[in-house]
């Protein structure tokens, strides 16, 4: 994975809250406003999704892999985070 896709990890936290899992939602909403903007993903929507994934990876690593599919103009669905995060599909 690109460096330039991940966030700063550094500054996550530890034990996430729900608004952790709702402001990381939000930026990952803004990338991908940003890759795909005819294809919007919800920030509640994208919240939902790292949430249903909080047992799969640890809070840093589902930020760097939501952002990284947020980024990717070949996934059109949300719920890919989720796949991602359970290894399902290569990012």
């Amino acid at each position: 994975m690109s460096p330039t896709i991940a966030p700063n990890v550094d500054k996550l936290p530890a034990k996430p809250t729900v608004s952790d899992f709702r402001r990381l939602g939000a930026i990952v909403s803004l990338a991908r406003g940003r890759t795909r903007p005819d294809s919007p993903w919800a920030p509640d929507a994208v919240a939902e999704q790292l949430w249903n994934s909080k047992d799969l990876l640890p809070f840093s690593s589902l930020a760097v892999h939501a952002m990284a599919v947020a980024k990717d103009p070949r996934y059109k669905g949300v719920g890919v985070i989720h796949l991602a995060a359970a290894g399902r599909i290569e990012l």
